[in-house]
């Protein structure tokens, strides 16, 4: 371990102090700031001071929300819940997402940069983030680490579990803001949303009908013809993945049988 040698000194001179550091040295140096009620452990004083006053020494809520009195005891956490109120104004120019803040945009629109630096060994696919990377290569391992304690279903992620458990418990955290229905995630209640606001937040390419989520695009894009020919049925489809997924959805017992026949095969 580095050793630190302090020269005694007065109150007004200045300090000094020869420090010889190692790598242990460093890391203790940048989490030397634990809180003494909850032992949490934070990097500098300015977020230690941050997180007891936030958790252990909370003022009384000071802000509140014109628009349905919601309460918040910080400027920020109020300003986040009242543009809620005001909408998705910010919208990406590429794919047509809308978000609140101009920074969730900003954050959002480095993932179409093609600058994808977390890359899986197996398929080559890119991510933005080390987490995303993470998640994915459960698809190629199949681990699925999260477990129902009603059903023993299991999942690659832990929200995924957490949405599928309501199920079971009849938990809907997640109100219609229009009809007072209840969902279990977030993205499921701004999906039904739109069915009140008339919003389509996504779009067919080839004829730029709207739709309220994903999924509903993807069924609508299987309509279209095009080159792409199925060699089971001889439908034919305008995109090559939407061909492969028209395989998955209504050829998928075809193919594992032909798949087990050609390792059969090679055995």
């Amino acid at each position: 371990m580095g050793m630190i040698i302090m020269e005694p000194v007065d109150d007004e001179e200045e300090v000094e102090v020869k420090v010889e550091e190692n790598e242990d040295d460093i890391f203790e140096r940048e989490i030397q700031f634990p809180c003494e009620i909850c032992k949490k452990i934070f990097p500098t004083s300015k977020s230690l001071k941050a997180h007891k006053k936030r958790t252990h020494f909370p003022k009384e809520r000071q802000y509140t929300c014109e628009v349905c009195g919601y309460k918040n005891n910080t400027r920020s956490g109020y300003m986040h819940h009242k543009v809620k109120h005001i909408g998705k104004q910010f919208v990406c120019e590429i794919c047509s997402k809308t978000y609140y803040t101009r920074a969730v945009l900003k954050v959002h629109m480095a993932t179409h940069v093609n600058k994808r630096q977390h890359l899986c060994n197996v398929c080559g696919k890119g991510f933005n983030y080390a987490n995303a990377l993470i998640y994915h290569m459960r698809l190629h391992t199949g681990e699925r680490n999260y477990k129902c304690d009603y059903c023993g279903e299991k999942f690659r992620m832990p929200n995924a579990l957490k949405r599928h458990e309501r199920i079971h418990t009849g938990e809907r955290p997640y109100k219609c803001r229009f009809c007072d229905r209840g969902f279990c995630s977030r993205g499921e209640v701004q999906c039904h949303e739109n069915i009140h606001t008339g919003y389509r937040p996504y779009h067919c390419k080839h004829c730029r009908k709207g739709f309220t989520k994903t999924h509903n695009l993807k069924l609508h894009l299987l309509s279209h013809d095009g080159p792409h020919k199925c060699d089971f049925c001889g439908k034919s489809f305008i995109e090559m993945s939407i061909l492969s997924m028209h395989y998955k959805i209504s050829h998928k017992d075809l193919i594992e049988k032909g798949e087990e026949e050609e390792e059969e095969t090679k055995a």
